[in-house]
C-alpha cells in the first residue's frame, strides 16, 4: 500500500507518505527491512527529487527520505546512483530557483498550504509554484550532498562542484542581501544549512567565493534581522564560513563592523558559560587579524577555563595582537601555562614506553603541542613574558619534556620555536639554557649544569635524524643562546664546529645551501665575541672553508663569509696573523672588481683595510702588495656613496 501511496497524484499524499517512510528510517534494521519490501524505495524517491515538475514540499521529503537511507545504510552505492542521474546538476537548478522577494514566496505559501485549493489551481499558477524553491528544500538538499560525503567525500566534492551546484550556492549567497531584513526563521535555517555546506568548499580558486564575504559580515549584524529570529546557529555558521575563506583564499579583505565584531564576541561569552566549540575556537583564531585590538582584548576576557579550545583561541589571538599579549599576562594566564608544562613531565612520566609515535594518537602529546604553540605566540616580542618565564624555570620545564618532543617532528619544530622567541634578543633568557637538567624533582639550578639542554641541542645537531627544517632552527637557537656568556662557554668545550666542516664533503644542492647559511649567520654572531673568536682561530680548517665562501657561492654566502672575517679580524690577537694571511687578503682584492658588490660588503672590507694598517707598518705594506687600497677608494668614489667616504678618507690618512 505504500507504493500506491507513492504513485499518488494527490500531492500531500505523497508528501506524507515519503515523510513516513522517512521517519521509518531510524535505524540501519529499520532501513533494511524498508528496501527489502520497498525495493524501489531508493529510486522513487530520488526521482521525485530530481523531477522539476514535482512540487517543493514533496521534493523535499524525497531529499529528506534519500538522506536518511544514507545515513542508516553502509551502501556506498548510492554516490554511484546519485552521479548516473546527475543529481547535482538538477540540484544546482533547484538552488538557482530560489526567490527572495517576499511578496512571492508569502503568496506561494499562502496558496501552497491549502489542500482543498491544490487541484483548483489553474497551470500556469503550478508552473509557478513548481518552479519556486522553499527554504526547506534547499535546506534538504544541502543535508543531503552532506551525508553523501559522509560516503565518498572527495568523489561527492568533485561531482558537486563539477555540476555545478557549489558554484550556483555561492551565487545565491551574492543574492541574500537583497532581502535588506531578514524575517524568516526557515530562511535563516537555510543560510544555516547552506553555510555548512559551503564551508567544506572554500578551497576552490574563485572570485566568487571571496566576494562573498561583504554579505556573510552583513549576516553577522544584529540590525540585518527582526526581534522574533533565532539566529545563534546562522552566527556561528557564518564565523566558520568566512574563516574557511579567509584560511583557503589569497588576497582575501575582511572589514568587519562594530556589529559583526560584537556578534562574534558575544558567541564567545556565551559558549564560555558550557563549553566553546573547538571549531568556533579555531574559526575565530583565522579571523583575530581583522579584528580590533580592543576586540581581540574582550574575547580573550570573555574566555573562561583552559580547555583544548579555549587555549587554540587564545594562542590564535596572542599571534597577532601585542595589546592582547599583555591583557592576557595581566589576567594571569601564562603562569599557569608554564606550570602545565611541569605537570605535562609527571603525565608523560606514568604512559607505557610504547606509545604510538603520533601526537595525534595520545592525548598528553597532543595537549602539550597546543600548550607549546600558546606559548610560543606568548613570547613573540614580549619582554615581560620572557623575563616571567626565565624566573620561573621555563627551559628547565621543556628540558624534562624534551625526550618526548623528539617523538615527533611537528612538536619538535613547534618547541624549537618556542625556545627561540624566548631567547630572542634577552639574554637573561638565555643564559637559562644551561641552567637545567632532566633530573625529577629538581627545577631551575643557580650554576650551569653539564647536562643541560644547550648540550642536549648541541647533540641533536650532530644526529643526521631530522631534516633541514629542525637543523635550521636548532642553529637559530644557538644564535640566540651567543647572548650569554655561560652557554658561550659551553659551546667552546663542544665540538660543534666539526659538524660545519661536515658540509665541505656533501653534495651541492639547495637544501645544502639553506643550512650553509644557516651555518653562516650563526658564525657572524658568534664570532663577534671573544669566546667564538678564539674557537674559530684555533681551527685551521674552519678558517679556510668560511674563506672559501668569500669566492664562488652564492651573495648571501659570500655576504656572511665576509661578516665573519671582519669579526675575526677585528680581535686585536689575530691582527699580526691576518696581516700576513696574502690568499685572504688576496681574495677581499679580488673581490672589489665584483660588479655584484653590496655596500655591507664594502664596508666590512673598508673595516678590515682600517684596522690592519692602523698603527702597522707591516699592515700598509701586506695591502698596498695586493692593490687593495685603490682598489677600495675606486669602488668607493666610483658610486659617491656618502655612507663610505668618511671611512675611505680616514684609510687614505694613514696610508700617506
Amino acid at each position: 500500500w505504500l507504493n500506491k501511496l507513492l504513485a499518488s497524484r494527490d500531492l500531500l499524499v505523497k508528501s506524507a507518505t515519503l515523510e513516513l517512510i522517512s521517519g521509518l528510517c531510524f535505524d540501519s534494521a529499520a532501513t533494511s527491512t524498508l528496501m527489502s519490501l520497498l525495493p524501489t524505495l531508493w529510486t522513487t524517491s530520488l526521482s521525485v527529487l530530481i523531477d522539476h515538475n514535482e512540487a517543493s514540499l514533496a521534493r523535499e521529503q524525497a531529499a529528506i527520505l534519500c538522506s536518511n537511507i544514507i545515513i542508516t545504510s553502509q551502501n556506498k552505492g548510492y554516490v554511484k546512483s546519485c552521479s548516473e542521474v546527475g543529481l547535482f546538476g538538477f540540484l544546482a537548478v533547484i538552488a538557482a530557483r530560489f526567490d527572495y522577494y517576499p511578496v512571492k514566496q508569502n503568496t506561494f505559501f499562502q496558496d501552497f498550504s491549502l489542500s482543498t485549493n491544490a487541484e483548483e489551481l489553474s497551470s500556469e499558477d503550478s508552473v509557478i509554484v513548481s518552479s519556486i524553491t522553499t527554504p526547506g528544500l534547499l535546506i534538504a538538499c544541502c543535508n543531503l550532498v552532506l551525508n553523501l560525503m559522509t560516503k565518498e567525500k572527495s568523489e561527492v566534492a568533485n561531482l558537486a562542484s563539477s555540476q555545478g551546484f557549489i558554484l550556483e550556492l555561492f551565487r545565491q549567497v551574492h543574492k541574500w542581501q537583497s532581502c535588506k531584513t531578514v524575517y524568516s526563521q526557515d530562511v535563516v535555517d537555510m543560510y544555516t544549512s547552506v553555510g555548512r555546506l559551503l564551508v567544506q568548499f572554500t578551497d576552490q580558486p574563485s572570485a566568487t567565493i571571496r566576494d562573498c564575504i561583504p554579505v556573510l559580515v552583513w549576516l553577522l549584524q544584529d540590525s540585518t534581522y527582526t526581534k522574533n529570529v533565532n539566529r545563534s546557529n546562522l552566527t556561528v555558521q557564518m564565523i566558520h564560513l568566512i574563516a574557511s575563506i579567509v584560511n583557503n583564499q589569497d588576497d582575501v579583505k575582511v572589514i568587519f563592523t562594530k556589529e559583526a565584531m560584537d556578534s562574534i564576541c558575544s558567541v564567545i561569552n556565551e559558549a564560555s558559560t558550557s563549553s566553546l566549540d573547538l571549531e568556533t575556537a579555531v574559526s575565530v583564531t583565522h579571523l583575530a587579524p581583522y579584528l580590533t585590538s580592543d576586540v581581540n582584548i574582550e574575547l580573550i576576557r570573555d574566555l573562561r577555563g583552559n580547555g583544548l579550545a579555549e587555549r587554540i583561541l587564545l594562542a590564535g589571538i596572542l599571534g597577532t595582537s601585542h595589546a592582547a599579549t599583555q591583557a592576557a599576562l595581566e589576567d594571569g594566564y601564562l603562569e599557569p601555562l608554564v606550570e602545565r608544562l611541569k605537570e605535562t613531565y609527571i603525565d608523560l612520566a606514568v604512559i607505557p614506553p610504547d606509545i604510538p609515535r603520533n601526537k595525534k594518537a595520545n592525548n598528553v602529546l597532543y595537549n602539550l603541542w597546543v600548550d607549546v604553540n600558546l606559548l610560543t605566540n606568548f613570547l613573540a616580542g614580549c619582554v615581560e613574558a620572557k623575563e616571567i618565564c626565565a624566573h620561573l624555570g621555563l627551559a628547565d620545564s621543556i628540558h624534562k619534556i624534551w625526550a618526548w618532543c623528539l617523538l615527533d617532528v611537528a612538536l619538535l619544530c613547534s618547541l624549537l620555536q618556542a625556545l627561540i622567541n624566548f631567547t630572542a634578543d634577552s639574554a637573561l633568557a638565555a643564559s637559562t639554557l644551561v641552567l637545567t637538567s632532566t633530573m625529577a624533582g629538581v627545577g631551575q639550578r643557580k650554576c650551569p649544569t653539564s647536562n643541560s639542554l644547550l648540550h642536549a641541542v648541541i647533540t641533536l645537531h650532530s644526529k643526521e635524524i631530522y631534516g633541514i627544517e629542525v637543523k635550521k632552527l636548532l642553529l637559530e637557537l644557538m644564535v640566540h643562546a651567543c647572548q650569554a656568556q655561560e652557554c658561550r662557554v659551553v659551546m667552546n668545550k663542544t665540538n660543534m664546529l666539526s659538524e660545519f666542516l661536515k658540509l665541505q664533503h656533501q653534495k651541492k644542492t639547495s637544501a645544502l645551501e639553506e643550512i650553509e647559511v644557516a651555518w653562516l649567520v650563526f658564525l657572524e654572531v658568534y664570532s663577534s665575541f671573544v669566546e667564538g673568536q678564539t674557537n674559530i682561530m684555533k681551527n685551521e680548517v674552519v678558517l679556510e672553508y668560511i674563506m672559501s665562501f668569500m669566492s664562488g657561492h652564492k651573495l648571501l654566502s659570500r655576504t656572511l663569509a665576509i661578516s665573519v672575517m671582519r669579526n675575526l679580524v677585528l680581535n686585536t690577537s689575530n691582527k699580526q696573523k691576518f696581516i700576513v694571511a696574502d690568499k685572504l687578503l688576496q681574495t677581499i682584492s679580488d673581490l672589489l672588481l665584483d660588479g655584484s658588490i653590496k655596500e655591507r660588503e664594502i664596508h666590512d672590507i673598508a673595516l678590515i683595510t682600517w684596522y690592519l694598517i692602523a698603527n702597522s707598518h707591516r699592515g700598509k705594506n701586506a695591502i698596498k702588495a695586493v692593490g687593495l687600497a685603490s682598489r677600495l677608494k675606486f669602488t668607493i668614489t666610483k658610486d659617491s656613496n656618502p655612507n663610505l667616504m668618511p671611512l675611505l678618507n680616514e684609510i687614505l690618512v694613514i696610508l700617506k
